[in-house]
């Protein structure tokens, strides 16, 4: 939230008071949800206990999502509430005998209320010195409150219930002079792009696309088999030539190897990249754009290709960016608008970045086996240079081809992995097409806690089967036929008996024990703030910020 200079400010408090025309986080999304809470508590009448409710299990989300830095007046609000509702709900219910009860709240809510106020004193420094009756008087509260929460805390003397009531409502108008009506005067909303340091901003998207350009320019002479500038003038267009040629004279360099490493190295070490959300996703559709990365293995030429890239990936991986890059590879090929080419080269590097995964798996798997002290990992294992015993445990042992396969690890306890959950997997099954069907089968063995054997089964299963009606009804509109369809399918899809059509709710259900799904149709569960729904409604809760309703 972004403060704003008022004219007047009456509150004599300046507890949680945060500097002016700065933006902070704050528990609450935006104005509108700290406006609805302000008039659930203070413009309700006092007879709608069913907004007052509300208002109170807003305060808590709150605390949820800041826990130790939720403002001091916040939890003043919620302790006094608190007892407030309790207390009016028992009223309306006519429990006379639960009094005691309401006393014993409301003692310990003034107990709270007053130490809030004078610990946060403290920890400031503004009321280090004095007694707690003479820091409660520096923020405009009243003694007689201070002596009440001395009774409260250490006397056994009966106070009335009538004077709990009114120190309550002195207390909560107390807080709407002081935090609320001053909050909500001098708070606006604010997005993403007015903070600072939460976008990118021009300048890195400029070197970011040029970068990328340079980079495409350069694998592409170095696929077609130049390994210097003078070489590559018949292989690239005058255009790209002469960027590259422009490149190489403020580099100093025409080694086309050096070049495709300087500018993966400058990606990685000296563009430092603002730390904000914005920079992993620029940077992977950044890349995502150069046209022969995706053209090449678009046309089949893959030979080398993956030698040629490996140190990119590799920079992928060790920056955190890998994740994002083999998600949007994804997108583009469940994206029926995007061109083929550009599907099938997607298709191609997302199949190789699963590979390489699930080789380092096997990989670490064979490490354990031998003595291991000299396959440690470091920081920097992807600038390194693979060692001859490394290069062949993969080639002899894991029969790898390294001019063609992505190697990724070279130490037994390295730790990148992709982060793949069961309900990202079944969503990705959700539009399984011809290009992600033989993608599935790879990131099934990356999922995130492990399928069991049965369940990969069925879940290929489901989706090969899936994915051949689906061709066979373009087919049939296209005048071709069903064996025409079938002979397109891989070698592993024909040798599994495809005489029980699967639907997607037999693969929905496969990775849940008998009889969950039938539960899950039962009454709703109440969960304290939130209730328990049917799976059926398809929330993705994993995707719901702390504290917000999905609908919202």
């Amino acid at each position: 939230m972004k403060k704003l200079v008022s004219s007047e400010d009456t509150s004599v408090s300046s507890i949680d008071q945060k500097r002016r025309e700065h933006s902070h986080i704050s528990a609450w999304k935006d104005k509108d949800e700290f406006q609805q809470v302000y008039n659930q508590i203070y413009r309700s009448p006092k007879s709608d206990t069913a907004s007052r409710e509300q208002a109170l299990r807003q305060l808590k989300v709150w605390k949820i999502r800041q826990y130790r830095q939720t403002p001091i007046s916040v939890q003043c609000t919620l302790a006094v509430l608190e007892v407030q509702v309790c207390d009016e709900k028992c009223q309306k219910e006519g429990k006379e005998e639960n009094v005691t009860e309401i006393r014993s709240l409301y003692a310990g809510a003034f107990t709270r209320f007053i130490n809030f106020i004078t610990e946060s004193r403290q920890e400031s420094g503004a009321g280090r010195k004095g007694s707690m009756a003479d820091r409660v008087k520096e923020v405009g509260i009243e003694g007689f409150l201070v002596e009440l929460r001395h009774l409260c805390a250490h006397s056994s003397v009966s106070i009335s219930l009538d004077v709990f009531r009114k120190s309550a409502e002195y207390c909560m108008k107390w807080l709407q002079t002081n935090f609320w009506d001053r909050e909500l005067e001098s708070i606006q909303s604010c997005d993403s792009q007015q903070i600072k340091g939460n976008t990118l901003g021009s300048k890195y998207v400029e070197d970011l696309k040029y970068l990328a350009q340079i980079y495409d320019i350069v694998t592409k002479a170095l696929h077609k088999g130049c390994k210097t500038l003078s070489g590559a003038e018949t292989e690239l267009s005058p255009e790209h030539f002469k960027l590259l040629q422009d490149h190489c004279k403020a580099n100093k360099t025409d080694l086309l190897n050096s070049l495709a490493f300087d500018v993966v190295h400058y990606l990685a070490e000296k563009i430092q990249l603002p730390k904000c959300p914005e920079t992993v996703t620029t940077v992977c559709k950044t890349f995502l754009n150069c046209n022969y990365f995706l053209e090449a293995p678009a046309k089949g030429n893959t030979q080398g290709l993956a030698r040629i890239h490996q140190f990119f990936i590799q920079t992928l991986v060790a920056e955190g960016y890998v994740q994002t890059f083999l998600e949007k590879l994804l997108e583009m090929c469940e994206n029926d608008q995007e061109q083929v080419d550009r599907r099938m080269g997607a298709r191609y590097w997302a199949t190789e970045i699963a590979l390489a995964f699930r080789l380092l798996k096997k990989f670490k798997k064979l490490l354990k086996t031998l003595p291991h002290d000299s396959f440690r990992f470091s920081k920097r294992e992807h600038t390194r240079k693979m060692s001859k015993k490394v290069k062949a445990l993969y080639q002899n042992k894991l029969r790898v081809d390294l001019q063609n396969t992505i190697l990724i690890g070279m130490s037994i306890d390295c730790p990148w992995h992709l982060r793949l959950s069961r309900s990202y997997l079944m969503e990705r099954l959700l539009h399984v097409n011809e290009y992600t069907k033989d993608v599935l089968p790879i990131i099934l063995a990356l999922a995130e806690p492990t399928l069991t054997l049965d369940q990969r089964e069925l879940i290929e299963s489901a989706a090969e089967k899936y994915t051949v009606n689906y061709l066979v009804a373009l087919n049939e509109d296209d005048g071709s036929t069903e064996n025409d369809t079938k002979s397109k399918n891989t070698t592993a899809a024909r040798k599994r008996d495809h005489s029980q059509v699967y639907t997607l709710d037999d693969v929905l259900s496969s990775t849940e024990p008998s009889g969950k799904r039938a539960r899950n149709q039962d009454a709703v569960v109440s969960c304290g703030v939130w209730n328990q729904v049917n799976s059926d409604d398809m929330l993705d809760w994993a995707k719901c910020p702390l504290g917000r309703l999905i609908w919202d």
